[in-house]
């Protein structure tokens, strides 16, 4: 009986799982089995229109919840083109608990399959989370901007503030999301800010550094945010402060990032390697050495003789990075043993 069960795994029939689909005690199985295919079984489970027989477990109101959640992660995990249409259809489910459920799991599955014209319905959606999915995907286009600035739900305005990224208008509606009153969205806005790289957002980005009423990761967000956009004044202006009155190490070491995403040659990261702070300054090496600066090697070392314990370990793990590897012939040749003299006689 296991060698034919063992058989039955190995030779899949989509027949016969679209048979046992309609029955409950061979449903649950059959929809676990799915996720054990190889590549090539889920192709032949996508040729043969697997699709709409999962779709019509999960739109049963008469099978168990528990069932219509698999089958609705299955159909995601077949990744069939006729998969997103039927999980558009489960987003018109939410009138009940359960179909609440049901929908989060389809946004959710049609966000990871990129979905994005199949999840504009989910805009509309009375749940948040249906929501979140739809605004982040970027489903919908200038209508996230409307979505931005007045869902009632923080989670959904920070989910928009990451799909408006995509939309030619971001800069407008990213800006304006700047004004928001919670934290997390203004913290989405920033990081939507610096990926678009909107340069007219400079100016509010550096006042949001400078405020230190600001919560911290929202101004290290905009100083990232900054250097993504090769906008250096602000880092640069921190870290100034940093190297002549202390402190801000925090700050200092956001600066020392954005500094790095900029791609820049700023020669204020060579004097950051002689900070009073271990961490800002080993920050500074290991962009120096990643940036393959010239004095990289010579600045690492003059800082790991005042490191201590682990930040003096890391210092010299990057000066390994400086370590001429052997050639082939050198390695290969380093034990093997000299020959021995020959002999006079031997000569002879």
């Amino acid at each position: 009986m296991l060698f034919a069960l063992v058989i039955s795994l190995l030779a899949f029939d989509p027949a016969a799982t679209v048979r046992a689909l309609k029955f409950d005690e061979a449903r649950e199985g059959a929809l676990i089995q799915l996720f054990e295919l190889d590549y090539g079984q889920l192709e032949h489970a996508r040729g043969a229109q697997m699709s709409g027989a999962i779709a019509q477990v999960i739109l049963d109101e008469n099978i168990s919840l528990k069932e219509r959640i698999i089958a609705v992660r299955a159909l995601s995990h077949l990744q069939a083109r006729q998969g997103a249409t039927h999980l558009a259809s489960v987003l018109r489910l939410e009138t009940t608990p359960e179909g609440v459920a049901l929908a989060r799991e389809a946004a959710r599955a049609l966000y990871q399959l990129g979905a994005r014209q199949h999840l504009i319905p989910g805009l509309g959606s009375v749940d948040p989370e249906v929501r979140a999915y739809a605004a982040r995907s970027g489903a919908g286009g200038p209508a996230l901007c409307a979505v931005l600035t007045q869902d009632p739900w923080p989670m959904v305005r920070a989910a928009a503030a990451e799909g408006v990224v995509l939309e030619a208008q971001a800069a407008k509606c990213l800006i304006a999301g700047l004004k928001d009153s919670d934290q997390d969205v203004r913290r989405a806005v920033v990081r939507g800010l610096g990926e678009a790289r909107v340069m007219g957002a400079t100016e509010a980005l550096e006042k949001l550094v400078r405020r230190s009423k600001n919560p911290m990761g929202l101004r290290i967000d905009a100083l990232f945010a900054l250097g993504q956009m090769g906008a250096a004044r602000g880092p640069k202006a921190i870290l100034n402060h940093h190297l002549m009155h202390g402190g801000l190490e925090r700050l200092a070491h956001g600066a020392v990032a954005a500094l790095l995403v900029s791609r820049t040659n700023e020669p204020i990261l060579v004097k950051t390697t002689r900070s009073k702070s271990p961490r800002v300054a080993l920050a500074a090496a290991r962009g120096l050495v990643e940036q393959r600066h010239p004095e990289a090697k010579s600045l690492t070392k003059a800082l790991r003789d005042r490191l201590k314990g682990r930040l003096r370990a890391e210092a010299d793990r990057l000066l390994e990075t400086f370590a001429v590897a052997p050639t082939l012939g050198t390695e290969m040749g380093r034990d093997a043993p000299e020959d021995a003299p020959e002999s006079a006689e031997s000569l002879e």
